[in-house]
């Protein structure tokens, strides 16, 4: 799981989750990059679960899993790991996307985290060599051939046929996310808490893409079929022959652009990259721009609050002159005593 997918908002506190509640618990365990934390957000909002992105089972706290939550994880059906999903009552829902899709989500994703000064490999990363290339580059489709590729790509066909397992598309969320959540609701079997049109409204990806007030790049173009416009024919069956798992178990054609030019794929790849440079940059300024208004405000808050205080001041006995006040006063007192002794005394 990337860093991002840490960021969500916890829509229930467990603390107040009575025995009565009616218990929901799901857990998403897809490939990366295939509509995940979106996917859990519209659940999350729907069914108002508790929302726990994790990125190991031992990260979860199974003897106080809330009774309504939605995990996300990518994770295989290991034995421990399905033991605890039986022990606890928590149902996997899996995602599925055009593998090609996943892949070209992925170098993207890889460059623009290594270019915010984060390694997802810890020290041993084995995405370095992917970072900043075309998705044609011998140093992709070398990428693509190794072990680690076929493993990440391999989450969501190791539980797409396992029994009982919700199953969705990314391409239908897409196309229709309200018809295909209401495909869904019978199958989870408890009724949601909240209007599907709203929670669907609320959670559009065009909302969830980078905003003013945050920099992230875990939403890109949210546009099924985007690899044909990138990957040749001919790079995108070498790439199917190499990982043909997940097209085959999930059901995914590998049905290139026959008349796509290399560089044409290239340069669709090159302006995609720029338009997120400049739309970066947009918003960065955008948000240079508000830092700049809120310290000028702050500065002349400051300004105000220092003259309202220096005002004040005027109007307050310094603590260093009290004592010299009181002195004079008990001086004077004195001598009124004194000179009322004398009197007495003549």
């Amino acid at each position: 799981m990337s860093e991002d997918d840490k960021t969500c908002e916890h829509v229930t506190d467990p603390a107040q989750q009575s025995e009565g509640t009616a218990m929901l618990r799901l857990a998403l365990v897809s490939t990366p990059r295939s509509g995940n934390t979106w996917t859990r957000e519209l659940l999350g909002s729907l069914y108002e679960l508790e929302q726990i992105p994790v990125h190991h089972p031992e990260e979860i706290d199974w003897e106080n899993l809330p009774r309504r939550c939605v995990i996300q994880i990518h994770w295989y059906p290991k034995d421990e790991f399905l033991d605890s999903l039986q022990r606890y009552g928590v149902r996997v829902a899996v995602l599925a996307r055009h593998p090609l899709d996943v892949l070209m989500s992925w170098l993207n994703y890889v460059y623009y985290v290594h270019q915010e000064g984060y390694c997802p490999g810890g020290g041993e990363c084995l995405d370095c060599a992917i970072v900043g290339v075309h998705p044609r580059s011998a140093a992709f489709l070398e990428w693509t051939r190794s072990e680690y590729a076929r493993c990440f790509l391999f989450h969501s066909p190791a539980w797409w046929n396992r029994p009982d397992v919700l199953r969705i598309r990314y391409e239908d969320l897409v196309a229709d996310a309200q018809g295909a959540l209401e495909r869904l609701v019978p199958e989870i079997g408890d009724p949601p808490r909240k209007s599907i049109a709203e929670v669907v409204d609320a959670n559009a990806i065009g909302r969830k893409k980078p905003g003013q007030e945050v920099w992230h790049f875990h939403y890109w173009q949210g546009q099924p079929g985007l690899w044909r416009s990138l990957i040749p024919a001919a790079e995108a069956r070498a790439i199917a022959q190499s990982i043909p798992e997940p097209f085959e178990t999930l059901g995914y054609p590998c049905d290139p652009d026959e008349q796509l030019e290399p560089i044409a794929a290239d340069r669709n790849w090159n302006r995609l990259q720029l338009d997120s440079t400049r739309e970066h940059l947009r918003l960065e300024r955008s948000k240079h721009r508000k830092t700049i208004k809120d310290l000028l405000e702050a500065s002349q808050n400051l300004e105000r609050i220092q003259v309202e205080l220096e005002a004040k001041s005027q109007e307050v006995v310094p603590v260093e002159t009290v004592p010299l006040v009181l002195a004079r006063r008990l001086k004077r007192v004195a001598q009124r005593v004194c000179g009322i002794s004398s009197e007495s005394g003549a």
